[in-house]
């Protein structure tokens, strides 16, 4: 079910933050992620006379009960009220890009920014984001994200899950892809080109939208220093589900896009050599980045290739058609 789409408001900006990945995420990574966002809307705010934030939260109500999720909200936001406006939107069994697609059509700003409720904004993550799709002709800005190498967990996915390494890089440049869990979009400009549904999917229409915005010559930006930190899958059962949805994912994308050969099941054979290969060359060539001792590396390799391994199980699932496989949601 759509949101009723409202007139977009110049001077308010709405940031969307879905609820679903906080079935996984540790509570005190959800309460820093409102505590970081609503501190830099009130900084933001002090600054630019006339602005006004909202925060739309999406939620499951059948997954999360509506009282204790205003609760949490509200403790973590404290003070902040003054600047800015909470609304809570139900969407029952909406999913991620669902839930992020509602918040948008709903939001009263022309300038939206995404969130998700597992990730952690570094200081100045909110007012990058908007200097740069403050641009003329901007009108989508990816921020940077990385994964958490706080633990040993966090350190082997940092080097070989998506995302890449943590960097110090500070410019704004164009890129061919982003993620949904750090952005900043018009309105406008996501109305006419939103999130497509790709049926039996998780995760992935963010990398279907980056491939027809390409295919468009639309630009997408990446502003380096919007940075947020992403957890690791939270212990194996949620990274088994987890891999093996991405597995499903990738071929029902491919198979969206109408790439016939990279959806096919040879194809996967080549993508799990490829992650093999790579999960050891980028454990042993990145370790002292994220501190992963010489000792952890025989480890930290057995670990991706396990994840890989159910990525590839993932993908043969869905080829053979199981529904074990296709209907894993995370």
């Amino acid at each position: 079910m759509s949101a009723p789409e409202t007139q977009a408001d110049p001077y308010t900006i709405s940031i969307v933050v879905e609820w679903e990945n906080a079935l996984n995420a540790e509570a005190d990574r959800t309460f820093e992620m409102l505590r970081q966002v609503t501190s830099q809307a009130r900084k933001h705010a002090s600054r630019h006379a006339g602005e006004r934030f909202e925060v739309l939260v999406v939620f499951d109500d059948e997954l999360f009960q509506a009282a204790a999720l205003q609760d949490f909200v509200e403790s973590a936001i404290g003070r902040s009220r003054e600047i800015l406006d909470v609304r809570f939107l139900k969407l029952p069994g909406g999913g991620y890009y669902a839930s992020k697609d509602h918040g948008v059509r709903a939001a009263r700003g022309e300038r939206v920014l995404l969130v998700d409720s597992d990730v952690v904004p570094e200081d100045g993550w909110l007012d990058t984001l908007l200097k740069a799709l403050n641009n003329d002709g901007v009108n989508l800005v990816a921020g940077s994200t990385y994964i958490d190498a706080g633990n040993f967990i966090g350190k082997t996915f940092a080097l070989n899950w998506f995302f890449p390494l943590r960097s110090e890089a500070s410019h704004v440049e164009t890129t061919s892809r982003f993620f949904a869990n750090n952005l900043a979009i018009r309105r406008s400009f996501y109305l006419q080109h939103p999130f497509p549904h790709v049926a039996g999917t998780s995760r992935g229409s963010c990398v279907v939208l980056s491939h027809r915005l390409s295919e468009q010559g639309l630009s997408i930006h990446r502003a380096n220093d919007a940075r947020s930190s992403h957890p690791a899958p939270n212990g194996f059962r949620h990274l088994v589900p987890r891999a093996l949805a991405q597995g499903r994912d990738q071929v029902l994308c491919q198979r969206f896009l109408g790439h016939r050969l990279w959806q096919s099941w040879p194809a996967s054979f080549v993508r799990l050599a490829g992650h093999m290969v790579r999960s050891f060359v980028r454990t042993l060539a990145g370790r002292n980045r994220v501190g992963l001792g010489i000792l952890q590396v025989p480890a930290a390799i057995a670990v991706a290739w396990v994840y890989y391994l159910l990525f590839w199980a993932g993908e043969t699932g869905e080829h053979l058609g199981l529904r074990a496989v296709r209907n894993i949601r995370v």
